[in-house]
């Protein structure tokens, strides 16, 4: 039983989240980072194995939900998922675009 409830609480409150997603609420992100910031911090460490990199991508992750809700609407019953998709391709970047740096840099000659 209090599976269920706590099942309920959960919709409801991504339910909630994801209004203030959709109207552009200046609260909304922090509900989402209080919702879903130790699971998206869990993944992306899991994918970048350090703990900065991990908390810059992290916030990475947040500007861009915000920056895409102009351009499309989360699904309401995949929030959750749409946001580990969004996170998993700012790690992404962020690793080929560092392995591109490291590379241009052990490359880049030195002065003579």
């Amino acid at each position: 039983m209090g599976l269920q409830i706590a099942l309920t609480d959960i919709t409801a409150a991504e339910n909630a989240v994801h209004s203030m997603l959709l109207r552009k609420d200046a609260h909304a992100l922090r509900h989402l980072q209080d919702l879903y910031g130790d699971i998206l911090y869990r993944h992306l460490y899991d994918i970048l194995h350090e703990e900065i990199k991990t908390s810059v991508v992290l916030c990475e992750t947040f500007k861009k939900i915000w920056l895409l809700l102009g351009i499309c609407d989360p699904p309401r019953p995949g929030l959750l998922h749409w946001i580990l998709r969004i996170a998993e391709d700012c790690a992404a970047r962020w690793k080929q675009e560092t392995q591109q740096y490291s590379v241009t840099r052990i490359l880049a000659p030195t002065g003579s």
